[in-house]
């Protein structure tokens, strides 16, 4: 997958494990725009044709609500509780996208709670 990581998300060990899994990431530290608005990246994310990988749900809600007809490239969200044993570890991450792409589905237009894909793999419905 094509990926713009955020400035919230963009960890070096969590980038190693993405690159290693065969995504294209690019950060908003790489093309400068750290102290970006959210609707920035947001508008970088579609001009570069890119997902963007965000743990900032709340503000990318609402740009992907009102982006309505217009769609955009998906956005893929960390939801972070503050509680370790609920957060997801960057290993949990990348096997979330993984999860996404092995479903076939086309992310596109889509907030997808990668939380909700954190599933081993391999794993059968029962066991998710």
């Amino acid at each position: 997958m094509k990926l713009l990581v955020d400035e919230d998300t963009k960890a070096e060990i969590l980038l190693s494990r993405l690159r290693a899994a065969g995504h294209d990431v690019v950060t908003t530290h790489d093309l400068g725009k750290d102290s970006a608005s959210d609707p920035e990246i947001f508008g970088l994310a579609q001009d570069l044709g890119r997902l963007l990988l965000t743990q900032n749900i709340e503000d990318y809600l609402e740009l992907h609500e009102r982006s309505g007809k217009s769609g955009h490239h998906g956005i893929l969200a960390i939801h972070k509780s503050g509680d370790p044993v609920k957060d997801m570890s960057y290993k949990d991450i990348v096997q979330a996208i993984a999860n996404i792409e092995a479903s076939g589905i086309n992310p596109a237009n889509g907030l997808h709670t990668l939380n909700a894909w954190n599933w081993a793999p391999g794993a059968t419905k029962a066991q998710r």
